[in-house]
């Protein structure tokens, strides 16, 4: 059996990869030891890091059923159906010799190609993402299968058989919208894997041709000029770069024309990492620590700025790189943490970063079908700790909870008179959606200002307009400034969705104080760290009545920091009646914090708050350095 692989660990010299493993990452071999132990006992649990669909609970299937539901969700079948925990399997083979685990991929891959023969793409055993998976795994797989000689002719010839006739049912059912979707490029990648291992032994030629010319149109539609995915959603994101960098990494004729989007990509997964070493759940995503998918992007561009921390290389990885990415891994060191913010223009996401504090906020075009309603939405972490959070996405089955957590109700952002900018149809679809308008960002040193923009309508279709201004000065003032238009009298509800492990006291949450014209009150909700699984969370909800317009504020800062509201005039003494200005000393801060939305077309232009007199409707006056930043003119 000849054929063509890239440099994966079947195919390298494995004696410092089982070394590595075997000195470096005992505890989480042991982990994967008892994971193929399940699976030799055809046990299934779907549980590592980015599994699209994860599921803790462990299902015994006797005999093998590739159609069986047994968590009532289908999107388990699907999780069973690609197949994609074959490579711990010859992981463990490749160190313990015990022919034993590539008996049980051989099993599992001949029981696929044996009983499920009538393919349709609305089959829970061959969906068109799911047999892309699966046929990526496969060839993943495949050099361990030739190492371990344990297949005759015929079955080699049948498998590969396989994976030719699933790839042209792909062409066949390829749609329209697969380009803009992570269906799609999973689908062409199948496809130029396959090509480049086995195209000398199956004729795939009209597919390479296909494959080679659609992943182009693929990447150029829907991954942004700014590097993220249209999705809107950070695993969907995350799973089509993984992809795309693991194609770079096998198919070298693709690395040099694809790292530039590849860059791109990268650095959002960086951005989009809290101090934690973990990422915001933003849209359908749950929260997944970022280590190891930034692990392979720094040893794919030998840059040690994407190590978030020192922790050993993932196993994962490790197949895939092999001896050859272990060692460029080796001669890595992680970097401190930078501050700065950073906006991603197209998708409408900023981010800032100040020490051990974390602001996202999200205000942006709709992506697609896995878009949560989270216009003018944030998320907040204070010395490490995530504080206001985005609850999560918990299901995609039509349930409460589905529901609940796409909407406005779940997002830290404003809701006018009970009615949600948004209605939901079902799990995959909106009757109504809040328009975009614009999001703006603006930064200097420690100073970063953002505002975004949308339209709605109330409940009796009378439109209204929702502004939010963010001001985040250094790592411990946090200034979130809204503003509400709608003609007649209306309430507005304020809320902050709580990381569950918050401790709340009387206007303070963890250790930062709350400042704001209404009092919050707390109210109970939930939130969804993984899929299928939630959790008890709380969140602070302030209401407020208004006739037209309100402009209102919340100011999060640290405890020792001492907060005064100053009032805003004209310099001829006219007071600015919506001029929010704010004195805050203390923990090494010393700053004035000045924001005015509204045009002066009456008397002086000039604004006066104390003795200072400003010009511009976002300021930060630095004290301590006798300092004026503009951040909005």
């Amino acid at each position: 059996m000849q054929t063509k692989f890239g440099k994966t660990v079947a195919n390298q010299s494995a004696e410092s990869v089982k070394a590595y493993i075997l000195n470096q990452q005992v505890s989480a071999y042991n982990h994967l030891l008892h994971s193929c132990q399940n699976l030799l006992d055809d046990m299934f649990i779907f549980e590592d890091n980015w599994d699209m669909e994860p599921c803790s609970v462990g299902y015994h299937l006797a005999p093998l059923d590739w159609t069986a539901d047994c968590h009532g969700d289908e999107e388990w079948t699907f999780m069973l159906n690609r197949q994609e925990y074959l490579w711990k399997l010859a992981l463990a083979y490749l160190l313990e010799k015990d022919s034993r685990y590539m008996e049980k991929v051989k099993r599992f891959i001949f029981s696929w190609i044996e009983e499920v023969t009538d393919w349709h793409p609305k089959r829970t055993s061959s969906r068109t993402l799911d047999t892309a998976i699966r046929c990526l795994s496969w060839l993943n797989i495949l050099p361990f299968l030739i190492d371990w000689g344990g297949l005759s002719e015929d079955e080699y010839k049948k498998l590969l058989a396989s994976i030719q006739q699933q790839l042209l049912y792909l062409r066949r059912h390829y749609r329209a919208k697969d380009r803009l979707s992570n269906w799609g490029i999973f689908q062409t990648g199948a496809m130029l894997l396959a090509y480049t291992y086995i195209g000398d032994q199956v004729d795939l030629e009209e597919l390479h041709h296909f494959a080679h010319q659609e992943i182009k149109e693929q990447i150029q539609t829907q991954i942004l000029e700014d590097g993220t995915q249209f999705e809107q959603s950070f695993l969907y994101h995350v799973e089509v770069y993984k992809l795309l960098l693991e194609l770079a990494f096998l198919l070298p004729a693709y690395r040099k024309k694809w790292t530039p989007v590849l860059k791109k990509m990268a650095d959002y997964v960086l951005q989009m990492t809290g101090p934690d070493g973990k990422s915001v759940a933003l849209g359908d995503s749950d929260v997944h620590c970022t280590s190891d998918i930034l692990q392979m992007t720094a040893i794919f561009f030998e840059d040690s700025t994407y190590l978030v921390d020192d922790s050993k290389l993932d196993l994962g990885v490790l197949f895939l790189v092999g001896e050859n990415g272990l060692r460029v891994f080796e001669h890595l060191t992680a970097q401190p943490r930078s501050s700065g913010g950073q906006h991603f223009s197209e998708s409408g996401h900023s981010v800032v970063k100040e020490g051990d504090s974390y602001l996202c906020f999200k205000a942006g075009p709709m992506g697609s079908a896995h878009s949560h309603s989270d216009q003018n939405s944030l998320c907040f972490y204070h010395k490490g700790q995530p504080i206001i959070i985005d609850s999560g996405r918990f299901s995609y089955r039509e349930c409460e909870e589905r529901y609940l957590l796409k909407s406005a109700w779940a997002h830290s952002t404003c809701i006018l008179d009970g009615y949600s900018p948004e209605q939901i149809k079902g799990s995959w679809e909106y009757d109504t959606y809040p328009q975009f308008i614009s999001h703006s960002y603006k930064s200097f040193e420690h100073c970063h200002w953002m505002q975004g923009v949308y339209q709605a309508k109330t409940s009796q279709g009378l439109p209204y307009w929702h502004k939010r201004q963010v001001l985040m000065v250094g790592g411990d003032l946090l200034l979130i400034v809204d503003r509400i238009d709608c003609s007649g009298q209306h309430e507005l509800t304020s809320q902050l969705i709580l990381d569950e492990r918050v401790t709340l006291g009387k206007e303070r949450l963890n250790d930062l104080r709350l400042y704001s014209p209404r009092d919050f009150e707390v109210e109970k909700t939930i939130r969804s760290h993984r899929y299928n699984q939630q959790v008890a969370t709380n969140k602070l909800v302030k209401k407020e009545l208004f006739q037209d317009c309100l402009l209102t504020f919340t100011l999060l800062a640290d405890q020792v920091i001492h907060v005064k509201q100053l009032p805003v005039y004209q310099t001829d003494h006219r007071l600015v009646e919506k001029g929010l200005a704010f004195s805050c000393e203390g923990k090494g801060v010393n700053v004035l914090l000045l924001l005015s939305d509204e045009e002066v077309y009456k008397g002086e232009k000039l604004l006066q708050v104390e003795e200072y007199r400003l010009r511009g409707k976002c300021l930060v006056v630095d004290r301590s350095k006798q300092q004026i930043i503009r951040l909005k003119n």
